[in-house]
């Protein structure tokens, strides 16, 4: 009997390890559950969540933030999980990231596929050159001093002659 290739080793491992990492989800769901009503017990609230923990949205927009050249859904989950210690899995982040386009917080690049923020989600220094937004400015008031002096456009002056 010919034994298996390296390949379909590892095949059969990633998919144990899959299944290992979903079943570890849950628990930790259902132990994130217990503490946050285990909180609201002690705090004398409701039994609603009392967490403190950001938005999925939130954090999109947290790590987005820090990695301004963007990234792929898989690297944004990556860093959700390194920033703020919490597994995000792929189908509870891909409607996120629509609303958030649909809402033009973030765009997708067309050429590259990567998320990034749009440019006025951006936070301050970001690396972008964009001019500074000036206010428009309005035409000086006439003032006593100019019924004094007499006006100053002599344009219908000019015209007479």
């Amino acid at each position: 009997m010919e034994s298996p290739s390296i390949r379909e080793f590892l095949d059969v491992r990633e998919k144990e390890i899959k299944n290992l990492r979903a079943e570890l989800l849950r628990e930790l769901r259902e132990i994130r559950t217990a503490k946050d009503a285990i909180e609201a017990v002690n705090s004398g609230g409701s039994s609603q969540s009392t967490s403190s923990r950001p938005t999925i949205k939130e954090m999109i927009l947290g790590v987005l933030g820090t990695n301004r050249n963007g990234g792929s859904a898989d690297q944004i989950i990556g860093w959700i999980e390194k920033s703020y210690d919490v597994d995000i899995m792929r189908s509870s982040l891909s409607p996120q990231l629509s609303r958030l386009k649909v809402d033009t917080k973030i765009l997708q690049d067309d050429d590259t596929g990567l998320w990034k923020l749009s440019p006025r989600k951006m936070p301050p220094f970001a690396g972008l050159s964009l001019p500074p937004v000036l206010p428009p400015v309005s035409p000086p008031q006439r003032t006593d001093l100019d019924d004094l002096i007499g006006s100053t456009d002599h344009s219908s002056e000019d015209e007479n002659q």
